[in-house]
């Protein structure tokens, strides 16, 4: 397996993982249900209700084909940050699942960092993490 050396990959290489896809939440929209991971600047949210868990792989400038830097310097092994929340289930039955979704996704990106940042009386979820990962033969090019 390559590692993801843009926040796309790392999106896509989640996106496509069925073991992870089993553990996640949903979204739900008018037009039905989907999985609860998106790809985003961090001013960005996801404008619907969210059940169990969610994933945000966090986008970097250097995703941005617009972004320049002063002559030609490329990003060396950038760190990508993604948020992994624990909402309410959708139904009292389902399961709580972010440890199982932290453990895959440490399986997928090896040397997973991991901080649990949920704060009393938060308004964001039941439980919050913020997740670290650089790929160390990841160089950008801008």
């Amino acid at each position: 397996m390559t590692l993801p050396a843009t926040s796309l990959e790392l999106y896509d290489l989640l996106a496509a993982d069925a073991t992870l896809a089993d553990l996640l939440g949903f979204y739900a929209f008018p037009d039905g249900p989907i999985p609860a991971l998106a790809h985003l600047w961090k001013n960005e949210t996801v404008r619907a209700d969210v059940a169990g868990v969610e994933i945000v792989v966090w986008r970097l400038s250097a995703d941005n084909p617009d972004a320049t830097l002063d002559h030609g310097v490329a990003l060396i092994n950038p760190t990508f940050t993604l948020s992994a929340v624990q909402w309410q289930p959708a139904a009292p039955t389902d399961p709580y699942n972010l440890e199982a979704a932290i453990r895959r996704l440490q399986q997928l990106l090896p040397r997973l960092r991991v901080s649990d940042t949920t704060v009393p009386d938060l308004t964001v979820g039941l439980q919050q993490m913020t997740l670290s990962w650089s790929n160390p033969a990841a160089v950008v090019s801008l």
